[in-house]
């Protein structure tokens, strides 16, 4: 799955945790590419998978990130 969003937001993007989704199930961001002549970013995600829940850490904002793949906040 990908989306778009408006700016760049490769650097905050990468490894935070979305959900749940209508069927509780939860996505990780796993990669981020910013297009600097649109100004827009696409973001990729995978479905996490049930036992990275117990990863999952909060950032000083109480933002959900899934701590195995080191994004530093």
């Amino acid at each position: 799955m990908n989306l778009t969003y408006p700016g760049d937001v490769r650097n905050v993007v990468v490894g935070r945790v979305m959900g749940p989704d209508l069927h509780g199930g939860f996505v990780v961001a796993t990669a981020a590419e910013h297009d600097p002549a649109t100004n827009k970013t696409r973001v990729s995600f995978r479905p996490m998978q049930p036992g990275e829940r117990e990863h999952v850490l909060e950032d000083a904002d109480g933002a959900p990130w899934l701590g195995q793949i080191g994004v530093a906040w």
